[in-house]
Order: C-alpha cells, then structure tokens, then sequence
C-alpha cells in the first residue's frame, strides 16, 4: 500500500503506519524539514519505507491515482475548509482508495459568538477549528465520497 501521510509533523504518524501496517508512507509536510524527518525515520528503523518531503497540500507533485490512503493527523483543518480542497485531493486516491483526517474541531458551533473561556485564544485563524458534523456537511454535498464516520471523539478535549 502506498500511503501519504498529509501535514505529517514530526513523521511520528508516518513512522507508526509503516511500522504498525506495513505499508510505505510518504511523509509530507511545510513546515518540518525533510532531514530533520529523515532522522527520526532512519532511528526508527523504516528508512525503507518512509520518504520525507517538503510538500504544500494545496500543490502536490504526484500522479493521479497514486495512493492507497491519505490520512492527516492534525493538519487537515489548516487547508481543507476550503471548497475547493476535496475534489482536489480525491485525484490522488486510487478509485477505491481511502481518506480520513483527525484534528482538533469544536463539540458545538458558537451561537452567540466565541465563549468567553476561549477568547484568549481565539483569532482569525482559529476559524478553521469545526464541528464534525460541519466536515460530514461538508463532504457530502459533493458527492464525491462515501462518509463513513464523521464523529467527535468522547472527551477528545482531554488528550489535548
């Protein structure tokens, strides 16, 4: 299985996924250089089965239908609220390939503006931040994939 690990971090996702499943895991992301993934990669052991590389989500430079599966763990929010991200990124699955993403999102969309506990935090790019039924909403009416789950984990607010 060929896998893109999509805003990867630290590799830490890319290295388990090889390890754990056997499949190879090519690790993007931004911000993170490349060698700085490939160390770790190579401390773990799974330098053949992991590729580094400094990628933007919204450019990929991979052929169509390349990939098993694209997963994004805490990134996906960053760049996929656009419109225009989920009919791009489906190119690079095969047809029967898979998509998931897990990040931070709101439980509940504000109803009288943002909570006074989380103004201290909150600026414009918090924005990006949604509910999983706004994902479901989302996704769906673009008909382009089948939603299997779109849930909010039971007190995901404490592994923060």
């Amino acid at each position: 299985m060929r896998v893109l690990d999509l805003g990867c971090g630290r590799a830490k996702s890319s290295v388990f996924l090889a390890r754990e499943f056997g499949v190879d895991v090519w690790a993007t992301d931004l911000w993170i250089k490349p060698t700085e993934n490939w160390n770790r990669i190579r401390e773990a052991g799974v330098q053949e089965s992991v590729i580094p590389l400094t990628v933007d989500a919204r450019n990929l430079p991979f052929p169509h239908g390349y990939f098993d599966a694209i997963v994004s763990i805490d990134s996906f929010q960053y760049y996929g609220t656009d419109t225009l991200f989920l009919p791009y990124i489906v190119q690079f699955l095969k047809p029967s390939g898979r998509l998931g993403f897990a990040s931070a999102g709101l439980v509940h969309d504000f109803a009288d503006g943002v909570p006074q506990h989380l103004t201290r935090f909150w600026n414009s790019d918090a924005w990006c931040l949604r509910t999983s039924e706004w994902w479901r909403d989302h996704w769906a009416r673009t008909g382009l994939v089948a939603i299997e789950s779109a849930d909010t984990m039971t007190e995901g607010w404490r592994w923060c």
